[in-house]
């Protein structure tokens, strides 16, 4: 399977707004909470993100992937222009293994085999 840049920044893309997405409608919510619970005029709302889930945001931050991502694909491809990329069987079979079941998985193609 063949993943070009421009589609690994555009997944970036999507998840990010799909995120921000989510952001908003709790924001949204929140708001429309507070109206409805809102009896001085004043709101004393709170909101505190723990100090792991900051960290998990960072660690799984979609455009950090894509550059990780993004890294590994041009050493790869160096690799391959000057002919020392040697991957192991080992490492080959445990790929293609992944990337069947997932495409299993994603087409839900083990239920589907038995209808």
């Amino acid at each position: 399977m063949k993943v070009s840049p421009k589609s690994l920044e555009s997944q970036a893309e999507i998840i990010q707004l799909d995120r921000q997405t989510q952001v908003d409608q709790l924001k949204a919510k929140l708001a429309k909470e507070r109206g409805a619970n809102k009896q001085d005029g004043t709101a004393n709302d709170k909101v505190e993100v723990s100090k792991l889930a900051a960290a998990l945001n960072g660690e799984f931050s979609p455009f950090q992937m894509v550059s990780e991502r993004q890294s590994k694909i041009d050493k790869i491809k160096e690799q391959l222009a000057s002919g020392t990329y040697r991957p192991s069987s080992e490492d080959v079979a445990k790929a293609l293994a992944d990337e069947i079941s997932t495409e299993i998985l994603s087409s839900g193609g083990l239920l589907q085999a038995d209808n």
